[in-house]
């Protein structure tokens, strides 16, 4: 079915407009005009079946109306007593009964005569004396009566009544009416009466339709005999059983017939008083003469509509290519040997389809477009006016009469990084924003933002009418640091800035915020921070103070490999704190910064304090009970292990260096032969078997450059080589090179190099 229509793929839309204008056009119209014709043409089939149906049922009560009163007539005859005395004496002048019998039957066949003249002869058959009174050929013998072979054919039927059509019988021209006569004596019948019909009485009732000129009306009797035709040669004779004729009045089913080599409309009406059949015979052509000249004027008709539409749609068809046409000379889309329509279309296609990789690629970037307008809210570095500017277009939804700036922060990132590897560390901050922005989002006017690991930053737009903002922005940092502790283990501190009326200052209140933070090691862990919390006595603050102090000489002393001044520092320390009525839980917050501090000076030397210890740092500290448990901790564990470890780490150093510039080499050979693949400094800090903070503190000493610097360095003396000595696509070396877009690769290749990398593979060819 395809291959037929094949060629069409090879039509011009033009053409196919065209042709299609025409179908749309002729088609309707031609279906119409088929449709109405055939609808004209039945209707009118059907009016003509129901009037030759009208005019049957007329001429079929007429016939039977005569033939009823003709035959009540016959059963008056035969059941009058004066006739049946008459047949059973016979008609004789001797005797004087006999002669009485029939001088009365005289008289009572001239008063029948008189009543009813449709008769034109009455005959009373003696069949027992073999006689026969005709009223117009008078007494004959039996064998004389006209019609002798009628009798003696029809002398045993005694059912009644019966009719025998003329041309029956040889000689015979009327219609004969039999029925024979009882008497009490006989069982047999004594006698007939025969009633000779005018032929003019039944054909002036039968040709009392005028069904046209053509046309034929015929009657059938129960046996096939032609009755009653227009055609008086055909009265009397039986049709053949192989005539259609003869099988639709056995079968009255389908109205087409072929008679004599012509098509026939046949019209069937049923005498329900003697079973005869009434038959309208039409030539087809006359009963579709009008429905014809209606398909010819509807054919017409047709015609010249669908002319006229076929100019319409020759000219309706250029004029709506004509778009398209203009289209073409205006678009440089190839040659159109494919189809202009085809070709076009894959033009579009290929607009639509770039199109959707540019808002694909729109998409994967605006959340990092949208963190980093945020982070330059933060900052500051935005105006008001600019915000304004790329709200809508960075889905960015801040809207209200005052704002509030929420920072939520990680209380303690040292056990944080402990308690998670670093792929896990991703996933939880990521899991963390996620959480935050899903619980934000009853808030109306909310954005959430990370500036920096471990720290989550919520800005609020609200209006004052309804209600304080300030309490639901508290509850819903409540909400948020339980549900981090259920689902992560991990505490929080939240801390929320005053209201301030304007987008421009929230770099204002984002400091306020951070600077709420700074209260954590007094007030404790978990909690939310506001101004209102922070107040705190002037005997706090000089705590404070003397604890940063202290906190300083500490590390300092250990940096110094001085442990045991650094143990009378803390001593000291902790002996204050319960002068100035410090809570546990605050001392606690600020021994795990102290101890952080001092886990950062032992990694800056490169070692890991956690590593010189058999337990958990932070998990020992906060599983003192109070703060005389802490200072043990501190003075009879901590201290001694790190004093013991500085003392064998100074003995090894010296003969150490070799071994760090050895392994600082296989480092750069490794590099070296990597570089093709996704490279970190704690992907190699863990192929060598030493910390990520060790190996670079040691490749900044031995190379006066950073890890990250040095492999993007490489990276581009690389993508210089392959850009002057092979051919290899800007986009193949960006692959290459593990960079996620060319335009990555070019920044960073603009920013080493001073140029594109096109520009550069163009001058150094050049030259």
């Amino acid at each position: 079915m395809r291959e037929r229509f094949r060629f069409l793929r090879h039509w011009t839309f033009k053409r196919k407009l065209m042709v299609f204008s025409l179908l749309i056009s002729t088609v309707p119209v031609i279906m119409l005009g088929i449709v109405s014709a055939y609808l004209s043409g039945k209707s009118i089939q059907e009016e003509t079946d129901r009037n030759h149906q009208i005019i049957l049922r007329q001429v079929q009560r007429q016939i039977d109306n005569i033939l009823v009163g003709l035959d009540t007539l016959s059963l008056q005859l035969a059941n009058d007593p004066v006739i049946a005395r008459s047949m059973e004496r016979g008609i004789s002048m001797e005797e004087l009964e006999t002669l009485e019998a029939t001088l009365e039957m005289l008289e009572s066949v001239r008063l029948y005569r008189s009543y009813n003249g449709s008769i034109s002869n009455l005959s009373l058959i003696y069949e027992k004396y073999g006689q026969v009174y005709s009223s117009q050929h008078g007494v004959l013998k039996l064998p004389d009566f006209p019609y002798a072979e009628l009798l003696k054919t029809e002398m045993g039927n005694t059912a009644g009544s019966f009719i025998i059509p003329p041309n029956t019988y040889a000689g015979q021209n009327e219609y004969l009416i039999m029925r024979p006569v009882s008497s009490d004596k006989s069982v047999r019948p004594i006698g007939r009466v025969v009633l000779h019909i005018k032929l003019s009485l039944i054909y002036e009732a039968f040709h009392s339709a005028d069904l046209g000129a053509d046309r034929e009306l015929l009657a059938i009797d129960g046996e096939g005999r032609i009755a009653i035709s227009s055609n008086p040669e055909e009265i009397g004779t039986r049709l053949p059983q192989t005539s259609d004729l003869y099988r639709y009045w056995k079968h009255p089913t389908a109205s087409l017939y072929r008679l004599n080599g012509e098509e026939h409309h046949l019209s069937l009406q049923q005498s329900s008083y003697n079973h005869w059949a009434y038959i309208a015979v039409t030539p087809l052509k006359e009963t579709t003469a009008k429905s014809d000249q209606i398909r010819f004027l509807t054919g017409v008709i047709v015609c010249c509509i669908i002319l006229l539409w076929m100019l319409i749609a020759l000219l309706g068809s250029r004029k709506l290519y004509r778009p398209i046409h203009m289209l073409f000379a205006r678009l440089s889309v190839g040659d159109r040997g494919k189809g202009d329509l085809k070709l076009l279309g894959d033009y579009i296609d290929n607009i639509v389809h770039n199109n959707t990789r540019l808002q694909d690629r729109w998409n994967e970037q605006l959340p990092n477009l949208k963190d980093n307008a945020l982070l330059k809210l933060l900052r500051g570095d935005m105006s008001e006016r600019e915000y304004d500017a790329i709200a809508d277009p960075y889905s960015i939804s801040l809207e209200g009469t005052c704002f509030y700036v929420c920072v939520l922060k990680i209380d303690d990132p040292i056990v944080y990084r402990r308690s998670f590897q670093a792929k896990d560390r991703t996933l939880v901050t990521y899991a963390f924003t996620r959480l935050v922005e899903e619980i934000s989002r009853e808030m109306e006017s909310c954005e959430v933002v990370v500036p920096v690991p471990g720290q989550v930053v919520i800005l609020l737009g609200a209006y004052e009418e309804g209600g304080d903002p300030r309490e639901r922005m508290v509850e819903l940092c409540d909400m948020i640091r339980c549900k981090v502790s259920g689902h992560f283990n991990v505490s929080i501190t939240a801390a929320v800035s005053e209201g301030i009326p304007s987008i421009a200052d929230i770099p204002h209140a984002y400091e306020q915020a951070l600077q709420l933070l700074r209260n954590r090691p007094l007030l404790g862990h978990g909690i939310t921070l506001t101004s209102e919390s922070v107040e705190h006595p002037a005997s706090v603050h000089e705590y404070t103070q003397s604890f940063i102090q202290s906190q300083k000489a500490i590390v300092a002393s250990i940096t110094n490999h001085q442990v045991e001044l650094a143990g009378e520092y803390f001593i000291n320390m902790t002996d204050e704190a319960s002068r100035y009525f410090v809570t546990f839980e605050s001392m606690i917050g600020m021994l795990v910064f102290l101890l952080g501090d001092i886990e950062e000076a032992i990694r800056r030397k490169g070692y890991e304090l956690s590593a010189w210890l058999e337990d958990d740092l932070y998990r020992s500290l906060y599983a003192a009970r109070d703060l005389h448990e802490a200072k043990d901790w501190f003075v009879g564990r901590l201290f001694p292990v790190i004093q013991q470890r500085l003392r064998q780490t100074a003995a090894g150093e010296a003969s150490g260096s070799d071994k760090r510039h050895m392994l600082i080499e296989q480092v750069i050979a490794y590099i070296h032969e990597h570089f093709e693949k996704d490279l970190s400094l704690q992907q190699i800090a863990d192929h060598f078997g030493c910390s990520s903070f060790q190996l670079s503190r040691l490749f900044k000493e031995y190379k006066q450059i950073n890890f990250v610097e040095y492999l993007i360095r490489y990276r581009m003396e690389k993508a210089k080589e392959w850009l002057v000595h092979t051919d290899q696509s800007i986009k193949e070396i960006t692959e290459r090179l593990r960079y996620t877009t060319t335009q990555n690769f070019s920044r960073v290749f603009k920013q080493i190099t001073g140029m594109p990398p096109g520009n550069y593979r163009s001058m150094h060819r050049n030259n």
